[in-house]
């Protein structure tokens, strides 16, 4: 405790820190009555956490020790730990960076849009896929972002970044996913995607959405402070 201490008031006595960068190799439980030594970053609007262990759930176990009221972008690159005990701690965040999160489990994603639900940006990497793997193609990872199993997933997404390493089907239900989803009333209107898939996509897709490369420049623009 008492190194966490150290590390709670050297975070807290940086009075004007935007964008923390973590990399966690441990990080302690607290127990719930322990909110009095919660770590309080008023400030803070861009916060990406990783973490040594992939499957160690030090990331989820810091989301729960902070408050960051003006927080607009999170991303995370380790998955494991339970979301929905994460609590309301981020009601400014808008944009949502998933790295090694497997954004195909429906389990995890929704319990991320329960617990994010404002989200407008959403970024996803995919690493490893073969393109010959079931038939799995970028259709499938967006209808698996946007629905879920059955119900629809982050009401008010606008725009969807892709990034992949390793190929990756276009896939010919994107377009037809897309515009039922508008008709539903879903503001999907944007999607970035790799140079590779860009290619190959439907014509048809191009008239129902804007479609740009992906580039790591569009995370930035997500959470820098408005001037």
């Amino acid at each position: 405790m008492a190194q966490y201490q150290i590390f709670r008031d050297a975070l807290m006595g940086m009075k004007s820190l935007h964008h923390l960068c973590l990399n966690l190799e441990c990080f302690p439980c607290l127990p719930p009555s322990s909110s009095p030594i919660d770590i309080i970053l008023p400030t803070v609007r861009a916060l990406e956490l990783g973490c040594i262990k992939e499957e160690a759930p030090y990331t989820i176990y810091f989301l729960q020790s902070i408050h960051a009221a003006s927080l607009r972008s999170l991303s995370l690159d380790c998955g494991a730990g339970d979301y929905n005990s994460l609590g309301h701690r981020f009601p400014s965040l808008t944009s949502l960076t998933l790295g090694k999160i497997p954004v195909y489990n429906r389990f995890t994603l929704a319990e991320m849009a329960r617990r994010f639900p404002d989200i407008e940006h959403l970024t996803c990497y995919i690493r490893g896929v073969d393109e010959d793997e079931d038939g799995f193609g970028i259709d499938h990872v967006i209808g698996k972002v946007l629905w879920g199993s059955n119900d629809p997933l982050w009401p008010k997404v606008h725009t969807i970044a892709v990034n992949v390493s390793g190929r990756l089907m276009t896939g010919c239900q994107l377009t037809e996913n897309i515009i039922t989803l508008q008709k539903l009333g879903h503001p999907i209107r944007k999607l970035l995607l790799p140079r590779a898939i860009l290619s190959q996509v439907q014509p048809s897709l191009k008239e129902v959405v804007d479609l740009n490369e992906f580039s790591n420049d569009f995370l930035e623009m997500t959470w820098w402070p408005e001037r």
